[in-house]
């Protein structure tokens, strides 16, 4: 734990040095956190897409587009259900498995909006419909790049995944529309951007939280006491008494603490 440094280095350099029990402790933890952060995107897509189709009437129009990609999100809805329900059991015997389920219930949904955004925004000629997907994509990729920025790889794949096919269909088969390009490009870094510092300050704290941790295990409590005494047939007054007290008190702690030393001065027989 010597090597543990929070506000004075990157995480990534950080965690290079720690041990490997505590490396262990911390992809446990980040399991555990990405699954509850991830937790909002359970609902949604349903949540939005259904918004979208059923107040604009798109689900009249185009019913096959619709109930078919509302039926892939409550799909992906049920999956994530069940890997919310088992993932603590997951994370402590099969962390693997639980990574591979875990990228399955985010990317899958990811990959359907990705292609609707795509669709609309390349394809389609009603603007209302391409104006709401727009602004529910930006919504979804500003949370999304924030959830998963414990893990900077996940949350620029996340990011990628959501915005990258359209500007590639933008280049490569609408290419009037550069500036959206420009524009989408620009969205992109800045949430990597954003990403990278909230990877550095989840980091951060949670290698100081272990520090801490760690310190509060290594204190010891230990007690020094002070003995002194009075007998009557001994002249001491109270206020020597206390005295006498503090110096067996004070030289306890100087001989190393935690014992008990008496007081042992020459006392005067009471005339």
């Amino acid at each position: 734990m010597a090597h543990l440094r929070g506000e004075n280095g990157s995480p990534t350099r950080v965690k290079r040095h720690v041990s490997i029990a505590l490396q262990n402790r911390f992809r446990e933890r980040v399991a555990l956190d990405l699954a509850d952060r991830s937790l909002p995107g359970m609902v949604a897509y349903t949540a939005i897409w259904s918004v979208i189709v059923f107040t604009t009437g798109y689900h009249q129009v185009h019913p096959q587009l619709a109930y078919g990609a509302l039926a892939g999100f409550i799909f992906c809805g049920l999956l994530r259900l069940v890997y919310q329900l088992t993932h603590k059991r997951l994370i402590r015997t099969h962390l693997r498995i639980n990574q591979v389920f875990l990228v399955i219930g985010v990317f899958l949904p990811t990959l359907i909006w990705s292609g609707l955004f795509a669709f609309f925004f390349l394809t389609s000629v009603d603007s209302e419909m391409r104006l709401l997907v727009v602004i529910a994509t930006v919504g979804l990729c500003s949370g999304g790049s924030t959830s998963y920025a414990p893990v900077r790889e996940m949350s620029a794949a996340y990011a990628g995944v959501l915005i990258l096919p359209t500007c590639v269909g933008i280049a490569f088969f609408n290419p009037h529309a550069e500036v959206f390009l420009y524009l989408l490009i620009l969205y992109v870094g800045f949430n990597l951007v954003m990403m990278q510092r909230g990877h550095r300050e989840y980091w951060t704290a949670l290698i100081n939280e272990a520090a801490l941790e760690e310190k509060t295990r290594q204190l010891r409590t230990t007690a020094s006491s002070g003995i002194a005494g009075m007998r009557p047939d001994y002249r001491r007054t109270g206020e020597s008494l206390i005295r006498h007290d503090d110096e067996a008190l004070y030289r306890a702690k100087h001989d190393g603490r935690n014992q008990v030393c008496t007081h042992a001065a020459p006392l005067r027989r009471r005339a």
